[in-house]
């Protein structure tokens, strides 16, 4: 049978050569083989990938194959739901500059010294994960708590696990120690980073990213932050991001970088950032008092959710130091914080209710209202933890035809986000389907 069905590939291979990519526009961008999603008849017979040369599993369904001829074959065979190019990846770094203000910017201090009623810190992170996807982290950096950074998973096979500074310094903005007179200080210190590297020489591809993002799926982490992208969309990558967001994961992107010389226009995207559902971050930068957003460099799309400060911002270095950098890859962990503080408050909250926290309480720049390039805002730490320690009041019917609840219920009056979600009873009524509390 496999030999038959390798036999079959190869003669259907000769009669494709000349057959249009499929569902592909001509792209500029850069790729390495190809991704091809097995349809339902391709995971039936699997024995195909067998007998085929240049085979590698990316995922589960997933397949990352060499040439066009054969995804075109599997294509034609029915056997794939779809191929595309496996395209290549990049850190969404800006230019060097040459201090902390973006977290004053952002308020950070709210995050910092705010405590429960027990006088415990309670926005710092604690018990939360967040995974860096990314080029790694230097773990032995005197600012990190190396209690709090799990092994790396070094999807890239980059020596020691660590490909440049770039990881590490997106680490350092959401996660180095606070007040401890080393480096600088991280927005969320308590936090617990899962570094994945998927960077080997500065260079990625769509199915490492994709690996990385199913990786952090389960490894059941509550956060995502994707400093890392590429001008052009895949299925393979936003089916990882669906996925994620599925599993109840906050997955927060740079929204993307221009290049020098680079025409700018709002109809250019980064991604994963402008997929649905994923948090997208341009970048600001500080104008004396003012913050601004930083147009020489960051994009600016219908797809951006919320603006943080990018620009000439303080983190750590592999070498044990510090260093500034520009660049939309630093505006995200601002945000990524901001998830790790809603997640610690409660596991349960959602990607969408996470969203809503973030929009609502974002300081309006620019336009009034919803503009590309802040979005819905500067992300605002300080209004964020206001919206956390609301009170919400809630209103039951305990009476009358149909009762909702028994006449010995007992329920809260109002309730706040925590980390254990107080139980509600649920209203019964005849005929009627009751969905959950929101």
């Amino acid at each position: 049978m496999r030999r038959f069905l390798s036999l079959l590939l190869a003669v259907l291979l000769a009669g494709f050569l000349l057959a249009p990519l499929q569902g592909q526009a001509a792209e500029e961008a850069e790729f390495d083989g190809y991704l091809v999603r097995l349809s339902d008849a391709g995971e039936r017979n699997g024995l195909m990938l067998l007998g085929a040369d240049g085979w590698e599993e990316v995922t589960d369904g997933l397949y990352l194959v060499e040439d066009l001829e054969t995804a075109r074959a599997m294509d034609q065979l029915g056997l794939a739901a779809y191929y595309e190019p496996n395209y290549r990846l990049e850190l969404l770094e800006g230019d060097y500059t040459t201090a902390q203000w973006n977290l004053l910017a952002g308020n950070a201090q709210a995050a910092w010294d705010h405590t429960d009623s027990a006088g415990s810190h309670d926005a710092r992170g604690d018990g939360v994960t967040v995974a860096v996807i990314d080029s790694g982290v230097y773990a032995a950096h005197p600012d990190f708590n190396q209690a709090n950074l799990l092994d790396c998973c070094n999807l890239a096979g980059t020596a020691g696990g660590v490909d440049g500074w770039h990881g590490t310094f997106v680490a350092g903005v959401i996660a180095a120690q606070v007040g401890n007179g080393i480096g600088v200080d991280g927005v969320t210190p308590d936090v617990t980073i899962l570094p994945i590297c998927i960077t080997k020489s500065g260079l990625s591809t769509t199915s490492l990213l994709v690996e990385a993002i199913d990786y952090a799926v389960e490894q059941d982490v509550d956060v995502i932050n994707l400093s890392i992208g590429g001008k052009t969309s895949s299925l393979a990558m936003e089916e990882a991001c669906r996925k994620a967001l599925d599993a109840g994961i906050i997955l927060v992107a740079a929204a993307g970088n221009y290049k020098a010389g680079e025409a700018k226009s709002s109809g250019t995207y980064m991604y994963p950032a402008s997929f649905d559902g994923v948090v997208s971050v341009s970048a600001c930068r500080q104008d004396g008092t003012d913050v601004v957003f930083d147009d020489s460099y960051s994009y600016f799309n219908d797809q951006v959710t919320v603006s943080a400060p990018g620009t000439a911002v303080q983190s750590l270095d592999p070498d044990g130091g510090v260093s500034t950098q520009n660049g939309t890859s630093f505006a995200a962990p601002v945000v990524t914080a901001m998830a790790a503080m809603a997640k610690q408050r409660s596991h349960s909250i959602t990607p969408e209710a996470f969203g809503q926290l973030l929009t609502s309480t974002a300081a309006d720049l620019g336009e009034a209202g919803y503009d590309i390039c802040y979005g819905h805002g500067l992300a605002d730490i300080a209004a964020f933890m206001d919206a956390l320690d609301r009170e919400y009041s809630v209103t039951y019917d305990l009476g009358g035809p149909d009762a909702a609840f028994g006449a010995d219920t007992r329920v809260p009056v109002s309730y706040t986000l925590s980390g254990s979600d107080i139980p509600l009873p649920e209203p019964v009524r005849p005929g009627y389907r009751f969905l959950g509390w929101y």
